[in-house]
């Protein structure tokens, strides 16, 4: 059997109504900062629900409401400032991927402070960050319980990412109940998402039977919703729950092996072309199944046995709902992008061997025209 090691700190509660079934987990100092978007963590309950709980433990806060899709890394830095502004003892990130990779980043802001603030991406701060709890109101990214925190660099519009211990939470609330606002084209863009954190961690080379798990299940569940959800349908709430919990099982399983080609090549087509997140990364889930299956077919026979689908199902139910406006590429721009990744840990934990060389034909086969 493969080595295996599990290494996941946080305190996981999913389930209806579980802030509020357990407030004195939020009584971890005098005061916080909470940090969200302008108008999700409002708009789904949750802001009212977990200032309601830290009202009731006798803690004041502050809010800092500045994160948008991609949060930037003066953000986090203003965050930093406002944090210790409130002296905040513990920081509450509410939201989805953004919120919360953000709340991660203004603890460590919140107790260090950079000359150039990008020394954040080296994680040789000096001071602990701030303890951190996480409320998730999207069923994607699975950040509650993963050590990232995605970060874009206001200089170049590109995406970082912080990997460090210190980035899991806490404690982490998941109640489905605060998904049931999102539209059908958000909700799909996030299962997408979480769908390509399972693919990308089953046939990462750093897989392990514990990883494969929640890989497999997690990928079984969405691909089930989504095979199953017509076009232009939002879930029920036996889905959203099911979407969720499957988000969770697919960050479980990134938090060991991290992602492969398709998050990194997938980040210029939402810095630059504005592209949901989760689509960015489907966008080659087809091309890296087809990866797996020359690179690793007896692998790939199991997951697909697993996940209860076949290559050509699967990838016909991703194109479909991962469709995007034509994007064209000069050669310069593919260089560009296939260079960038190139030597990352994303590209080396691929099926086969991936490179720059794998990188350029896979850009050219999608975006040249």
């Amino acid at each position: 059997m493969k080595d295996t090691g599990f290494f996941m700190p946080t305190r996981l509660i999913v389930g209806d109504r579980c802030i509020q079934k357990n407030t004195p987990l939020f009584h971890l100092g005098r005061s916080c900062l909470i940090v969200t978007g302008k108008n999700s963590a409002r708009a789904s309950g949750a802001l009212e629900d977990v200032t309601s709980a830290l009202a009731k433990e006798g803690v004041s806060y502050g809010v800092f409401d500045e994160v948008g899709q991609n949060p930037l890394l003066s953000a986090c830095v203003r965050g930093g400032e406002t944090a210790r502004s409130v002296y905040a003892d513990f920081i509450v990130g509410i939201g989805g991927g953004s919120p919360l990779d953000a709340a991660k980043a203004v603890a460590i802001f919140a107790t260090n402070q950079f000359e150039n603030p990008a020394d954040v991406f080296a994680c040789r701060w000096t001071a602990p960050a701030l303890p951190v709890i996480l409320v998730g109101t999207t069923a994607g990214t699975g950040s509650e319980v993963t050590p990232y925190s995605v970060i874009t660099v206001d200089e170049t519009n590109q995406k970082r990412s912080i990997s460090d211990p210190q980035c899991f939470a806490l404690a982490a609330f998941g109640d489905p109940r605060y998904t049931e606002g999102l539209s059908e084209k958000f909700t799909v863009s996030t299962a997408l998402d979480a769908l390509s954190h399972c693919i990308e961690s089953y046939f990462n080379k750093l897989a392990d039977p514990m990883t494969d798990l929640h890989a497999l299940e997690g990928a079984k569940i969405i691909n089930g919703v989504l095979s199953a959800l017509p076009s232009g349908r939002l879930p029920d709430t036996q889905q959203r729950q099911a979407l969720y919990l499957a988000s969770i099982y697919a960050g479980l399983a990134i938090a060991k092996t991290g992602t492969c080609y398709c998050h990194s090549l997938g980040y210029f087509l939402s810095e630059r072309h504005g592209i949901p997140h989760g689509v960015a990364c489907a966008v080659y889930l087809p091309d890296f199944l087809e990866r797996a299956v020359r690179c690793e077919p007896e692998r790939a026979d199991r997951f697909f046995r697993a996940v209860g689908t076949d290559l050509k199902t699967l990838c016909s139910m991703i194109g479909s709902r991962s469709k995007i406006e034509p994007v064209t590429l000069s050669d310069e721009e593919i260089a560009e992008q296939a260079v960038r990744s190139s030597g990352s840990k994303n590209f080396l934990n691929s099926p086969g061997t991936f490179d720059a060389e794998a990188a350029t034909v896979v850009l050219k086969r999608l975006f040249t025209r």
